[in-house]
């Protein structure tokens, strides 16, 4: 007898690709116009400070091979979601850290 798997429609799989892409993608772009924040903070040069987009992207496209290779051992959808709570908790920590650094009135 033939197990039949039920699949999830493709809109709501394409929806979930596309947010964890555009969400990649806006915490890339979101590293430049930071730079100069950087370098005031951590009182340094600015091509001191633009090592931290290096190290960014440097990150990002070491990372990417090694998660696909994961990806074909332990399943696509798991490291997928995997990635996206590591990303979304590094997300709420950074915001975490800023709110902490907010002085009210």
């Amino acid at each position: 007898m033939a197990v039949s798997s039920q699949r999830a429609p493709y809109q709501v799989t394409f929806a979930v690709l596309a947010l964890g892409v555009a969400a990649f993608a806006l915490l890339q772009s979101l590293v430049i116009p930071v730079l100069t924040t950087v370098q005031h903070e951590l009182h340094t040069t600015q091509s001191a400070a633009t090592w931290v987009l290096t190290a960014y992207l440097l990150s990002a496209s070491i990372m990417t091979p090694i998660l696909g290779r994961t990806g074909d051992m332990m399943g696509k959808k798991r490291v997928f979601v995997a990635t996206l709570i590591a990303l979304a908790v590094g997300s709420l920590l950074a915001v975490d850290k800023e709110v902490r650094h907010i002085e009210l009135p």
